[in-house]
């Protein structure tokens, strides 16, 4: 705007204040062609294995029997509810279960991987672990458990954690700074330094954090200590 100095300047874009400092850093991050596909190649990864029920489960997404819908993705339902003669969780992967409801003019829709993180497959060509095949993708550990679903549901879950502790890391950070801040008598600064201010600090907590989880679950369980050189 008029009348303001270039450090002043911001642009409003979808209610959110830039400063020229953060469009050059966008512009420098957009420029690293390799970092920024890799970060929509994250997100997407990301946003798939959000539904990682749907794409590798021990359990059906959709059952028609006797002309109703049944969702086991969802939830338990005993075999009885298929003709079967036990009042237990229905185990899908039973070829007698698999007979009853096609004798009903059924059908089962299975998600692309028919095994969950825990599922143990019985029926191996060779001892576990095994090579891929194509009933598993990526062959099996040494449990017999599936590998192509051990790494859809832990990418997950560690991706969640990492997001996690790091929201919770940066806003430790922003009291921190904002304490900081108040206490060293600065007084207020523009909002771009203050956060960064704020990061910095974040960044910090979110090595320590780690680190100091880390050391206290060893200590506790008598393991030699891990020395973190920052």
């Amino acid at each position: 705007k008029p009348g303001l100095s270039a450090r002043a300047c911001t642009d409003y874009t979808g209610g959110m204040t830039l400063s020229p400092l953060t469009h050059r850093r966008i512009a420098q991050f957009k420029a690293n062609k390799r970092g920024f596909w890799s970060l929509w190649l994250f997100i997407a990864l990301l946003s798939v294995c959000l539904f990682a029920e749907f794409l590798a489960n021990d359990r059906p997404i959709l059952i028609k029997y006797n002309g109703h819908l049944y969702m086991p993705v969802f939830r338990d339902y005993p075999e009885t509810t298929f003709g079967g003669d036990f009042e237990t969780a229905t185990d899908y992967r039973d070829p007698y279960v698999k007979e009853l409801i096609e004798n009903k003019q059924g059908w089962i829709v299975w998600p692309p991987v028919r095994y969950s993180f825990d599922t143990i497959n019985y029926n191996l060509p060779q001892p576990a672990p095994s090579p891929p095949t194509h009933d598993n993708w990526l062959g099996t550990d040494d449990q017999g458990r599936d590998v192509m679903a051990r790494v859809i549901y832990g990418f997950r879950l560690s991706v969640l954690f990492g997001l996690v502790l790091t929201l919770v890391s940066s806003l430790i950070g922003v009291v921190a700074g904002s304490r900081a801040i108040r206490v060293s008598g600065v007084g207020t600064l523009p909002a771009s330094d203050a956060w960064t201010t704020a990061m910095d600090l974040a960044v910090t907590a979110g090595v320590l954090l780690p680190a100091r989880s880390v050391a206290v679950i060893r200590t506790s369980t008598g393991l030699p200590p891990v020395s973190v050189t920052i």
